[in-house]
């Protein structure tokens, strides 16, 4: 069970990252950009730095909860890509969406071996 909150967590600070990171990068603030990746750094140092935290095993559930949720950020922007007239924007964008649908069922394939 300690493997599905450790995946939601890292889940959660990657999507209000995802979310954020968008508007600091339109508007090329530095201080904008250190706020959107606060929820990762502040959930990390949770996780690594707790003493009970840090010596489960399902510490690793982190990473991919957080690697899984930004990588579905960047799917949005590939299903808006796959109407554009350009053939190599769009067949990049189909790769994009194939690729995350890929490592999301190896991430829950990975996480129901361990559960």
């Amino acid at each position: 069970m300690h493997s599905l909150g450790f995946l939601t967590l890292g889940a959660s600070a990657g999507l209000l990252s995802g979310l954020l990171l968008p508007a600091g990068s339109a508007r090329n603030s530095a201080a904008l950009s250190l706020v959107a990746l606060t929820p990762i750094v502040l959930s990390g140092t949770l996780v690594f730095l707790h003493p009970t935290l840090a010596q489960s095993p399902a510490m690793h559930f982190y990473g991919i909860g957080l690697l899984v949720a930004l990588m579905w950020q960047g799917v949005a922007a590939s299903i808006s890509a796959l109407n554009l007239p350009f053939r190599q924007q769009r067949s990049l964008a189909l790769v994009n969406i194939v690729a995350s649908l890929i490592l999301t069922g190896w991430a829950l394939r990975f996480y129901l071996q361990q559960a």
